[in-house]
């Protein structure tokens, strides 16, 4: 939590405008939910959105708003016709968003409910940091690399945009951890599958993305019906990771051909978790499309965004180019003024290097007899087909071509820094030099945000 608020508070401060990722169309969401209220399809920002708009500006130098004084805002001075697009998103981060930022805004020196409701990312950033370095433990990172990671992710850019602004990306971070910690725990035997089931609702009830991260979980799970039938282990005699400090079974240990541990999943309870978290996350989505289908108003055909990425049909170079965005989920992207350097963009090079290295060597290493290696392969894979299925999938569900964003990956940053992790534990200074990339990384952004 305190490598969280050192993260998100100083940046919040800094970045005074609002977020060109539709930051007014959530914090409209937000305030709404204040009310208990949803977002309907067709449904216009309110005023203290529009206010907050025109007084904070954009960091887009094309646009402009409204002068801040006026009485009362016009909303189709604003874009998309003042009409909120956040109405496809789930109103779990809303809900949960709202009431903290309701008691964070009676604090002294709060001034606004953008302030307020930034501040909570740091229950979002920390709660998935914490995840994050957990999962490296439990996968057998040892300390010293598991904390090196958790920094760097929580000083890179594209984490730490969007945990202190207001935006539904923010807990993509916790349920990418949070599910890959629950995927452990089941084939491990250590836990119901009705948590895993019960975290897959939650995560696809805070934004349609994190299909990326129940893709993830599908794969791993699979490769259960597999592990002890890939041949001989690529990473030679059995090992167990130098980070877990006491040599339990959580270590990277190969698992052996012919004696299966006690704990292992047979393939028929393989088969029911996977069928459990397809219809966990079947049943959410098909529920809120059924709610967003009854509260949508007329006017919703109006909103110019459904008819500037509306295609008759999908092409294959629509599909191919969007396996770049999420080839490594901590690709720079976007950036304000204030973090444009030359220091973060070498570290963020250098992380992003090692983090496909890290994920890449994880499953060519480790291969479907050890833990981590299948980990690695279904986070490869993840990597390479999820840009491509939200592709298809947007376009299956509204007939419409959006390219996928970095941020939009954002899910998969746990569980391929674990993988690098526990890499890292396996040499005799890896864990010291991610330690320093992640000290840097942190030190870089806050000389750029105080």
């Amino acid at each position: 939590m305190v490598v969280a608020a050192l993260v998100v508070l100083p940046y919040a401060h800094t970045y005074t405008h609002l977020s060109p990722f539709d930051e007014l169309v959530h914090v409209d969401y937000m305030v709404k939910a204040q009310h208990g209220e949803l977002v309907n399809g067709g449904e216009l920002i309110g005023q203290t959105a529009m206010r907050e708009q025109a007084c904070r500006g954009h960091d887009i130098e094309s646009m402009s708003f409204p002068p801040c004084r006026t009485k009362v805002f016009d909303p189709t001075k604003f874009p998309e016709k003042g009409y909120n697009t956040a109405f496809p998103d789930p109103p779990v981060y809303y809900w949960v968003t709202a009431p903290l930022a309701s008691v964070v805004d009676e604090l002294p020196g709060v001034d606004s409910v953008v302030t307020a409701g930034r501040a909570v990312g740091v229950l979002w950033l920390g709660g998935g940091l914490a995840l994050t370095f957990l999962l490296c433990l439990r996968l057998g990172a040892n300390r010293v690399a598991a904390f090196g990671v958790t920094l760097a992710v929580a000083a890179t850019p594209v984490v730490a945009h969007s945990t202190a602004t207001i935006t539904s990306d923010a807990p993509q971070l916790m349920a990418g951890a949070g599910l890959c910690l629950a995927a452990l725990a089941v084939t491990r035997r250590r836990l119901s599958l009705w948590w895993l089931v019960l975290g897959t609702g939650l995560a696809a009830g805070v934004k349609a993305t994190s299909l990326v991260i129940v893709g993830l979980v599908v794969v791993f799970l699979l490769l259960e019906l597999v592990r002890g039938r890939g041949g001989a282990a690529r990473t030679g005699s059995p090992s167990v990771a130098d980070g877990d400090e006491n040599g339990d079974e959580d270590g990277l240990a190969e698992d052996a051909a012919g004696d299966a541990p006690a704990g292992r999943m047979t393939p028929a309870q393989v088969l029911r978790a996977v069928a459990a978290v397809a219809v966990a996350t079947g049943v959410v989505f098909a529920g809120w499309a059924a709610v967003g289908a009854a509260t949508s108003m007329s006017a919703v055909d109006q909103i110019p965004m459904r008819e500037a990425y509306r295609v008759d049909t999908l092409t294959w170079p629509n599909i191919a180019v969007n396996i770049l965005p999420l080839l490594s989920p901590v690709q720079q992207g976007y950036q304000p003024a204030f973090m444009a350097g030359i220091t973060i963009a070498l570290l963020m090079a250098a992380f992003n290097l090692l983090l496909v290295a890290g994920v890449i060597g994880a499953a060519w290493g480790g291969w479907v007899r050890t833990e981590v290696g299948r980990l690695g392969i279904a986070t490869v894979a993840a990597m390479v087909l999820s840009g491509p299925a939200l592709v298809v999938v947007i376009y299956l569900g509204s007939h419409s071509y959006i390219p996928i964003p970095f941020r939009y990956g954002l899910g998969l940053v746990p569980p391929a820094v674990a993988c690098l992790a526990v890499l890292a534990s396996r040499r005799p200074a890896g864990g010291v030099a991610l330690a320093l990339l992640g000290a840097g990384t942190l030190l870089a952004l806050l000389n750029s945000t105080l």
